[in-house]
């Protein structure tokens, strides 16, 4: 598993290693296959340099209508399933791969709540409050915590924090290719295949240090 090489990844590596990932993906979603728990733990690596996705226990065709709440490990569920929605969509695995990259740059996970509303504070403090247009996003999507949320003042008064996170280890482009993946509003993540695209998959290179 790809979590217990304990291995400092060139960022070389780290473009050829993500971009298989979102290959993986990309391939579920193609075929309206929601994996719902990509974690590195459920991420194999070859001798060969080859990655595949792994435990598909929780994988599902994807459907409009209400999904099993409460997937994905926490580390890695996305704002709408940390709040409580049914009708989330493939976007939640696009998430996922955002902090599995980030947990490839800073080799150590990125966001490690206990519980929900842990987890999205610690969603806030690296991303910043979620803006009125995110909010009325994940309303629409029907999440049932976003009322007592929003009353408790957890959606307000943060500002972004990934760049002063991220950008002493890599490249503004990184950084910026990292935002696309994680955004509150799940309608305006890049798919997989946006961020295999032209353009959006090309990583930056970073100096070895």
């Amino acid at each position: 598993m790809l979590d217990e090489l304990h291995v400092k990844f060139t960022m070389s590596q780290v473009k050829c290693l993500f971009r298989q990932v979102l290959e993986g993906i990309d391939y579920l979603h193609r075929n309206n296959i929601i994996h719902r728990d990509v974690k590195m733990q459920n991420i194999l690596l070859t001798s060969k340099g080859v990655l595949k996705l792994a435990d598909f226990g929780m994988a599902r065709a994807y459907s409009p209508r209400p999904l099993t709440p409460g997937v994905v490990t926490i580390w890695y569920r996305s704002p709408e399933l940390l709040l409580g929605t049914k009708y989330y969509n493939p976007s939640i695995d696009v998430w996922s791969a955002g902090l599995v990259l980030a947990e490839l740059l800073q080799s150590a996970p990125c966001l490690t709540g206990e519980t929900p509303i842990e987890q999205l504070s610690l969603v806030i403090k690296l991303l910043g409050s979620p803006t009125p247009d995110d909010l009325a996003a994940l309303s629409v999507m029907g999440c049932p915590d976003l009322i007592r949320w929003r009353r408790e003042g957890l959606a307000s008064g943060r500002a972004d924090n990934l760049d002063r996170r991220f950008l002493a280890s890599t490249s503004p482009e990184t950084v910026t290719f990292l935002r696309g993946l994680l955004r509150w509003d799940p309608n305006a993540r890049w798919t997989a295949g946006e961020a295999l695209g032209t353009g959006k998959s090309r990583l930056a290179a970073t100096a070895e240090k």
